[in-house]
């Protein structure tokens, strides 16, 4: 089971005073926390490879070292031509997001380099909640989802023009179950019209869909076997996370998939869990049946019961 500097003295300070003050908890810097999350990645993201590499017809590795679904492995299924077509377009939507062929980008960064302006970007805005919250979370649900859920972040095709960021997949079942939307609350989150607009989408009878997708099939030889292709009328969800909490989860967590789940994953997990219960509702309603979201509650359970367990190991440790 997983589980889940000195100080400088000015004037006279009563020794009493000093007794009675407890100590602060060495804070990891932004920079001890990159560190932490790069590690998580390093060690975590072959792991959830090795997983879904254990499934017949399963290319390896199926996720990049950012944890993303690997265009390049759909060569067969969409031919080279199409993929780096995607690529180039995900590529594009890059450039004007950044707008690193405009002459005043070109000149804040030294260099007309369009492809080292969008990285040394990204290293830059790497620390924004919304951006450092998409990584600590794929690490998390791969955390607690056990070995039947796999959590993938969407490639940049399905992130830029599907707006995709996280797909929970069931093994088992081999439904996508549903496309996640990462959502810090108190940084402009917009999550109601977030809601809103999946709520318009669900009315008019879709869900979310990606064309770089997985589902698992059952052979005749009942072994499961990795299929790669668009997937439709995925659920959406959104992971709404209090920025309060992503900030002590950033700061305690241990980022591999493996270790124990800690206090500040359970609290995270109970936020997450009680904001999708009060999501399911309103949009399996919107929905009108033509968007199932019971493999959804089926997960809610896992994790319930995850958490449960968690804490009764913990109480009888």
């Amino acid at each position: 089971m997983e589980r889940l500097p000195g100080l400088k003295i000015l004037g006279k300070i009563k020794v009493l005073e000093i007794e009675n003050k407890k100590p602060k908890e060495k804070l990891r810097s932004q920079e001890q926390i990159l560190s932490a999350v790069n590690e998580g990645m390093l060690h975590s993201v072959p792991l959830v490879n090795e997983r879904a590499a254990s499934f017949e017809d399963a290319p390896n590795p199926i996720l990049d070292e950012e944890g993303r679904i690997n265009m390049n492995v759909y060569f067969d299924v969409y031919g080279k031509k199409v993929v780096d077509f995607d690529k180039n377009n995900a590529y594009q939507q890059k450039r004007g997001f950044y707008q690193t062929y405009t002459r005043e980008v070109q000149e804040k960064y030294g260099t007309t380099d369009e492809n080292q302006i969008i990285e040394t970007i990204k290293k830059k805005e790497r620390m924004r909640d919304g951006n450092i919250s998409e990584e600590a979370l794929f690490l998390l649900m791969n955390k607690i989802g056990g070995d039947r859920y796999l959590a993938v972040r969407s490639c940049e095709h399905d992130d830029f023009i599907e707006g995709t960021d996280l797909l929970l997949i069931d093994t088992v079942t081999g439904k996508t179950i549903c496309a996640f939307d990462e959502t810090v609350e108190g940084v402009n989150s917009r999550l109601d019209r977030k809601i809103q607009r999946a709520k318009d989408k669900l009315l008019k009878g879709r869900g979310m869909q990606v064309k770089y997708g997985m589902s698992f099939l059952q052979s005749n030889d009942k072994k499961s076997r990795m299929k790669l292709g668009k997937i439709k009328n995925i659920p959406p969800l959104f992971l709404s996370v209090n920025k309060k909490t992503l900030e002590e989860l950033l700061q305690n967590m241990d980022f591999r998939i493996d270790s124990d789940i800690g206090e500040s994953e359970e609290k995270i997990v109970s936020e997450i869990i009680s904001s999708i219960d009060s999501q399911i509702s309103d949009l399996e309603t919107a929905s009108q049946g033509n968007v199932s979201y019971d493999s959804v509650k089926s997960f809610m359970d896992h994790l319930k019961l995850n958490l449960e367990y968690v804490s009764e190991i913990k109480k009888a440790g």
